[in-house]
């Protein structure tokens, strides 16, 4: 399902900070798909901000694709800056996202 690419940093569309405060609504773990979907951006733009994010310490990625905050003060910090209204955007989109993902792989059928 394409939706429309969120802007939090208008001045800034395409910057780290844009794929930062995004990441941070995840919480925990989160994956380049969910960030492509959510950011609009192409995924070599978004891979490249994302792997420049883990070289300067802010994000860690254990498994590829799937990324992390190293430093959850800095993740708070970002989602502080958000105002309500964007911190409601994004939950519903994430909540969407995520309950479309969930649909998705209930869909196929399962083995017993």
């Amino acid at each position: 399902m394409a939706t429309k690419a969120l802007t939090i940093h208008p001045r800034e569309p395409d910057s780290e900070k844009q794929v930062l405060s995004i990441a941070a609504m995840f919480h925990e773990r989160f994956n380049v798909d969910w960030l492509a979907e959510l950011t609009g951006l192409k995924a070599t733009q978004l891979l490249s901000t994302l792997e420049k994010l883990v070289k300067n310490g802010r994000l860690t990625s254990d498994t590829p694709g799937i990324y992390a905050f190293r430093d959850k003060d800095l993740q708070s910090k970002l989602i502080g800056e958000l105002s309500a209204k964007q911190q409601k955007d994004l939950h519903q989109r994430i909540a969407g996202l995520l309950m479309d993902e969930l649909t998705e792989n209930t869909d196929s059928p399962h083995l017993l």
